[in-house]
């Protein structure tokens, strides 16, 4: 126990030695980010949109997901 309390200060210990001009060395990846409507809920009649999923696939983006007229889950009326 007196092993792991520590090993638990000295981390903590090590990270508060971090600086700015350490981590500035690294690049870090910050992408455009652009918000488009795929389905507008106020004009389709696909009221029950779930299971979306995005995929990255040979240069382009491609969106899936489920929907259905009904919007409850498993009941009567649900496109297959």
């Amino acid at each position: 126990m007196l092993f792991t309390i520590s090993l638990v200060i000295s981390l903590l210990l090590a990270v508060g030695n971090v600086t700015a001009e350490v981590v500035s060395r690294y690049e870090v990846y910050l992408p455009a980010v652009e918000r488009y409507w795929i389905v507008n809920p106020a004009t389709s009649k696909y009221q029950y949109n779930h299971d979306s999923s995005l995929a990255y696939y040979r240069g382009n983006w491609y969106a899936v997901w489920n929907a259905n007229t009904n919007p409850l889950e498993s009941q009567p009326g649900q496109a297959p």
